[in-house]
Formats: structure tokens, C-alpha cells, sequence
């Protein structure tokens, strides 16, 4: 008996507005990122997480009860905890560590003989105290703990949606949502994994702080409970899963060159000495008594995007010479400028002083990155995504600026003139290039990368962070240029890596302008027939800002907006939407038997572009909830709403797991041809439109038949499988569904059966 197309009078209502959800909306949990490209570890499963218990086990439901009881007597300071943690634990994290950083930016005092005593992380508490959070250490540490904790929660994501185990206020009702969780499953918990993450490595970066460290950690702990949003052993998973994590971090700053970076006196005047033999002035220090260099061999401690061939390649050619006419002027421009300075000048110095006790330069930049980020309202994992990719870049200009200075070791303005006076402080290291100028240049191509509406302000915020450093009185206009566009460089390299991690839109891999994808899982080739996005830059114009254009009803129309798209210079194609940059579309029945067609967009300017889209006779794809073609597949009892999904895994959804016997229907596209199509654009009809193709659907690998495949009745090139589940079928929380047709397999989603 074939099995009645089930939702039929709900799609026929909703056709429109399904499709333009499943490709428009920002999936804000970034279903996908367990399978963004990672950087140090091997892959999401590097470090294996078990799977959790049911929530029907005693055990968890102890928990459950547990949760209730404390939400049952808050104070209003955990409630205060609650609040702060909702930020999110990867700002609040940079927060304490810019902190961290300022308190321990203090240079030690010189010993009673003249001597200075270097800070030692074997002695962390004796004189001086460990460490000196100068910017290169700044840079590296800020660094470690971003990249370790967006490693870790890419991989938390991985098994989040492996096991799909959905937070205690989603499974209980009488556990209350003091936060909100947009349906994120709790294991492991990503506060925990952060938390784990910030106890191994700032315990290390940090260790006079343990005490205040450890307690911030039990804090973020304590809140993701208190708030209905993980148990407790949700948290001990994530915690255990972020150490771990950290452990492979820790391992690989231990062997980054760290150690050797301070080198020796024998090494600091052999630098000297190879300045002097280039016929230079060398560098020396201008403190009394002198104070050895500041991390000389900084420049070969290992760099995240870059490799050490990099950093040689990218050094900037060389200053002007000490002896030089050109050394006089830049030597003449410091001290007129610091002469006849404005109140706003002095202002911009002082501003950008990061000095003594300051986050340092690389710190400021992260304080400037916080509210884009917090205002972008991303995901944890997004977020950390930002500040990781922020400060891989900045340690990466340490790295290179710290090679470059301690290459050509050449003096500062006030040892080639003694009579120029500083504004601000002035530092202990080699003057070309620019510090501020390096991190400023990286800081503003990531920053700019990452958010495209604060180029003028990142760009302006860059030079004036450069001009800073003349307006001091502390680097010559050369060091700056040159920094900033040395900087540049090496924030490329982060750029790049970036643009193919995956991240971006977010399902199947990276995408560019000039694509069309199924709708559904986002890859390529496209079948006649079926929903499809376009990706291309644009498409409204100029205003970038304007309201995205959807369909209002069936049969489709083929101009949107100003918008409109034809294939082979005369077919037009239905469109159900479109944004600034991506439209969705139905692909034309027209096409059907061609491999490839020609597709040209038309913008709401006027302007157009052209293309090839590959297409194929069929080209399976399963819709997902988390409209990104991963994890809880867009699946339905038969006859109803209700998702087969995790009891309460889904908020604001009715879901539960499928029984042995009942029917289901995936929805889905690229079936290929089908018997009595509609015409393109137009609704199909009542479920007489099957596959030509024969269809099977595979749990955990084993091929079960289809009862009914076809067109989904009152929607448009959006197909259904309907398929009774066997007695021999897997059961669990996870189960692995995919389906198969002419030759071709779809992308796994999953679905929960019992």
C-alpha cells in the first residue's frame, strides 16, 4: 500500500517559506563545525569522548533532579554568574586574559650590582615573578589559549551532534531555561570544554594566578548548570575533553622555541657585533643600567600559519643606513614631531602607549575585535573561530617583527639624537620595524576579513596606532610604514587559511561566488527540478543592507527584487528568494539530459554575471534542522508534525524516536525525473509524481526499500521518501540515514529510532 504524502496541506502553506529558511536563515549553531578543518589536532576524533547515557538512565535523571533542587534556591549571585557567563565563555576568557596580561606586563627591576634576574617558570613565585607578559609573550599566549579553545569545541561540536543528547531544560520541563540554547545538544558541555581548556593552559602561561583560575573555571561550570543547559556529566565530558585538548598544546609550546628565546650574552653581542660589521650602529639598550634585550630569538619560536621560510621571505629589506642622509631625516622628522606635538597628538600616543601593566599591543587589538564579535551573535564555536584566527595572526607578526628587528638590529631615534624626548616609554628591542605597526597591519586584514563593515574603522584604527609610535617619540615614520604593510603580509596567511577551513557559509565546505548548490546539503552537481542555491556577490545592489525578497506565492516568479536568472540565455528560473549575495531557486525541468548549462544572474543594478552549473540525472540531498545538510535530519512521523528526533532535542519541535512499524518521510532533493511533472516553477500535484529512479534509504548502512518516492505534493522541487521502519533496523539517538538513487548517495543525517 502506498503510504499517504503525509504533510501535504502543511507544505502546500508553507512550501516558500520552508526553502527560504533552510538556505537564507544563519544556522546559529553551526551544526557543521566538528568538520572544520583543524589546526593542531588531527581531526575531531583525536580525542575520543564516550557516548553519554540516556536521558531515561537513573543516573542522568538523579542529575536532572539535582538541577531542579538548586534552581530552587538561587542566590542572586549565582544568578549574577549566569548572567555573565551568557556572554560567552570565549569573550569572557579573552576578558581574564587581557587582565592576566596586564598584571604580570612589568619589566624586573635591576639587582643591587646592575644585574637583572630573568623570571623563571620553574620559580614562578620568586623575584621577579613569572612572567613577564611582554608583547611577543602576550601575543603567544593570547594565541594558545584562542586556537586551543576553538580546537577544542570544534571537536565538543563533532560529538555534540554524534550523540545529540539534548540539555536538561529541553528534556525536563521542570528544569527551567535561564538561558537560551537555540536547541544546542549539552554533550559535552562546550563551557566545560572551554573551562578545561583555560585551567591546563593559563595555569601554565600563569601560574602565580591558579588559585583565581581555577575558581573562574569552577564558576563557568557551575553557571552552564544553574542555567538548565548542561548536566553534570555533560560538564565532566567537556572538561575532561578540553584538558585533553590543552595537553596537546601544552606539548607544543614546550617544544616552540620559547625557551631559547632569550638566548645568551655571547648571542646578544654576537648580534651586535654583525651590525657593526655591516658598517651599522647597533642597537644598544637606553635604560640604566642596561637591560638585556627583549626575547632576541623570538623570531624563530614557531608561528601558526606561517612556516620559518615564511618569516625569512616576508622580512622587510633593510632600513636606511645608520650613516645615511636618509637616517638624518628620519631621525630629524621623530624630533620636530615630538617638538611641536598637538594635545590630540599626545592624546593618540598616550592612547596607544600599551605599556607598562597594559594588555600590550596585541591586547589591544583583541579589545577592539570583542564588541564585533559579541554584536555578531555567533555561535561559541564561530566566536572562537574570530579571536582564534585574530590571534594566530598576531603571534605570527611577533614572530616576524621579532626577526626582523633582532636582523638588522638597528638603533632607536633617541640613541642616533640623545636630545629627542619621549612622550611615552621606550622599548628595550631594536627599533625597525614597528611593533605596534606589524600587530596593527595583521590585526586590521584579519579584522577586516572577519567583518567587512568595520574596514574604515579597522584601517583608521591601524595607522593611528602606527603615527602613535612616531607621536611618541620612540620610532622613526619608516619603522611604521613599513609595518604595516609588513603586517599585512602576515596577516594574509591567516586570511588564506581561513577562506578554506569550512567555516564559511558553513555547509559542505567553503563556498565561493559563482556557485550553485542543492539546496539541502549544499553541494554540487544539481538536478533539473530541484531546489538549488546561488551564491554570488551583490545581487540587490549597492545596498548590501536591504530586506531580503522572498516569494509570496506559486507558481514561482522569475524576477525578485530586481533580480532574475536564466540559464542558456533563455530559461528562466523561479526564484524563491533572494539576499545580497545568495538565491534560491528552483532548477528548470528544461534542463533535464544536459550535463551542464550556462547560467547568467541579473542584479537589482542591472549588472550580471555568467557561469557553468554542472548538473546530473540525480544528485540525492536530505534536508537537516540545523539547515546545513549535517546532524537531525529534516524526518517526520507519517501524518504528522512531529520530527523523529530525541525526545525534547529540539526547542519549540515535537519529536520522538520512530518505532519498529512506523511510517516516516525524509524530505529532500535531487530524486531526479519524475512521472507527471509540473511545469517548472508550479506546485507538484497529489503524490503522482514518483521517481523514475528506484530510491533506497540506508540506516547505518543497510539498505531498506522506499514505500513511496517522489515530488512533495503543494511544494515546489522539493521531493519526499516514505519508508516503513523494519524490524531489523538500528535503534538509538544517532542512527545514520542515507539515501540512494541512480547511482548517486546523499549526505548522512540522522534520526532517532527505538
Amino acid at each position: 500500500m502506498r503510504i499517504p504524502c503525509h504533510l501535504s496541506q502543511w507544505l502546500a502553506a508553507a512550501a516558500i517559506a520552508v526553502v527560504t529558511v533552510i538556505t537564507l536563515s544563519a544556522a546559529n549553531n553551526d551544526v557543521g563545525a566538528g568538520a572544520w578543518k583543524m589546526i593542531v589536532l588531527t581531526g575531531p576524533t583525536q580525542i575520543p569522548v564516550a557516548a553519554p547515557a540516556p536521558v531515561t538512565d537513573p543516573g542522568y535523571q538523579t542529575e536532572l533532579a539535582s538541577i531542579k533542587t538548586a534552581q530552587s534556591h538561587l542566590t542572586s549571585a549565582q544568578r549574577d554568574t549566569i548572567d555573565y557567563w551568557n556572554a560567552g565563555g570565549t569573550v569572557r576568557w579573552n576578558q581574564i586574559l587581557l587582565e592576566l596580561v596586564a598584571s604580570a606586563d612589568l619589566p624586573p627591576e635591576p639587582n643591587a650590582d646592575g644585574t637583572y634576574t630573568f623570571p623563571s617558570a620553574a620559580t614562578p613565585f620568586a623575584f621577579p615573578q613569572f612572567p613577564f607578559a611582554n608583547p611577543p609573550y602576550a601575543a603567544r599566549s593570547y594565541s594558545y589559549v584562542a586556537v586551543a579553545q576553538f580546537e577544542a569545541l570544534k571537536a565538543a561540536w563533532y560529538y555534540k551532534y554524534l550523540y545529540n543528547r539534548p540539555s536538561p531544560s529541553a528534556v525536563d520541563s521542570g528544569v527551567q531555561a535561564l538561558v537560551t540554547t537555540n536547541g544546542l545538544p549539552a554533550y559535552p558541555s562546550e563551557d566545560a570544554v572551554e573551562s578545561g581548556v583555560a585551567v591546563a593552559l593559563l595555569s601554565t602561561l600563569f601560574p602565580t594566578q591558579v588559585n583565581l583560575i581555577n575558581q573562574t573555571a569552577a564558576e563557568q561550570q557551575q553557571a552552564a548548570l544553574l542555567s538548565g543547559k548542561a548536566s553534570s556529566s555533560d560538564i565532566a565530558a567537556g572538561f575532561a575533553l578540553g584538558q585533553a585538548v590543552a595537553a596537546v598544546f601544552t606539548a607544543r609550546a614546550g617544544t616552540d622555541g620559547l625557551k631559547a628565546a632569550t638566548g645568551t650574552a655571547a648571542q646578544w653581542q654576537a648580534l651586535a657585533d654583525a651590525a657593526t660589521a655591516r658598517g651599522e650602529i647597533p642597537w644598544k639598550s637606553q635604560e640604566i643600567p642596561p637591560r638585556p634585550p627583549m626575547l632576541p630569538f623570538f623570531g624563530q619560536v614557531k608561528a601558526w600559519m606561517m612556516q620559518p621560510a615564511d618569516i625569512v621571505n616576508e622580512r622587510p629589506g633593510p632600513p636606511p643606513s645608520t650613516s645615511s642622509a636618509q637616517m638624518l631625516q628620519e631621525t630629524a622628522l621623530v624630533k620636530s614631531t615630538v617638538q611641536n606635538l598637538t594635545r590630540g597628538q599626545i592624546g593618540i600616543a598616550t592612547k596607544w602607549a600599551d605599556g607598562v601593566n597594559s594588555p600590550t599591543p596585541p591586547g589591544h587589538w583583541n579589545f577592539i575585535a570583542e564588541s564585533y564579535i559579541q554584536n555578531a551573535q555567533w555561535s561559541e564555536v564561530r566566536a572562537a573561530r574570530a579571536f582564534a584566527m585574530l590571534d594566530m595572526a598576531l603571534m605570527d607578526a611577533a614572530v616576524a617583527c621579532w626577526d626582523t628587528k633582532y636582523f638588522y638590529f638597528n638603533p632607536r631615534p633617541q640613541q642616533m639624537d640623545p636630545t629627542i624626548k619621549t612622550v611615552i616609554g621606550l622599548p628595550n628591542f631594536p627599533s625597525y620595524d614597528s611593533g605596534h605597526s606589524t600587530f596593527s597591519g595583521a590585526a586590521d586584514v584579519v579584522l577586516t576579513w572577519l567583518f567587512p563593515s568595520g574596514r574604515n574603522y579597522f584601517d583608521a584604527s591601524a595607522q593611528e596606532a602606527a603615527i602613535s609610535r612616531l607621536y611618541g617619540g620612540i620610532h622613526y615614520q619608516i619603522d611604521n610604514d613599513t609595518g604595516l604593510s609588513h603586517g599585512a603580509r602576515v596577516g594574509g596567511y591567516t586570511v588564506r587559511f581561513a577562506q578554506q577551513d569550512g567555516a564559511d557559509p558553513g555547509a559542505g565546505g567553503s563556498v565561493t561566488t559563482g556557485q550553485t548548490l542543492d539546496g539541502a546539503s549544499f553541494h554540487s552537481p544539481v538536478t533539473p527540478g530541484s531546489i538549488a542555491a546561488v551564491f554570488q556577490t551583490n545581487l540587490l545592489g549597492a545596498n548590501r543592507g536591504a530586506t531580503s525578497a522572498v516569494a509570496a506565492a506559486v507558481p514561482l516568479p522569475t524576477s525578485l527584487n530586481g533580480v532574475s536568472m536564466n540559464f542558456n540565455g533563455s530559461i528562466p528560473a523561479p526564484l524563491f528568494a533572494a539576499s545580497p549575495d545568495q538565491a534560491n531557486i528552483q532548477i528548470p525541468w528544461e534542463l533535464q539530459g544536459l550535463s551542464s548549462a550556462m547560467l547568467t544572474t541579473t542584479s537589482a543594478d542591472g549588472s550580471s554575471a555568467t557561469f557553468q552549473v554542472a548538473l546530473s540525472t540525480s544528485a540525492p540531498a536530505v534536508f537537516s534542522v540545523n539547515q546545513q545538510g549535517t546532524g537531525q535530519g529534516l524526518v517526520t512521523i507519517a501524518n504528522s508534525g512531529t520530527l523523529v528526533a530525541p525526545p525534547g532535542s529540539i526547542d519549540g519541535a515535537t519529536t520522538r524516536a520512530a518505532a519498529k512499524g512506523d511510517f516516516i518521510t525524509i524530505y529532500c532533493v535531487g530524486l531526479g525525473a519524475v512521472n507527471n511533472p509540473p511545469s517548472t516553477g508550479a506546485a507538484a500535484p497529489d503524490g503522482s509524481s514518483t521517481t523514475l529512479a528506484p530510491v533506497s534509504v540506508l540506516l547505518n548502512g543497510v539498505a531498506v526499500p522506499a514505500a513511496y518516492a517522489g515530488l512533495s505534493p503543494g511544494s515546489v522541487g522539493m521531493y519526499q521518501v516514505n519508508l516503513q521502519i523494519p524490524d531489523s533496523a538500528p535503534t538509538g539517538n544517532a542512527v545514520a540515514l542515507t539515501l540512494s538513487a541512480g547511482g548517486a548517495t546523499s549526505n548522512t543525517v540522522t534520526i532517532a529510532l527505538q
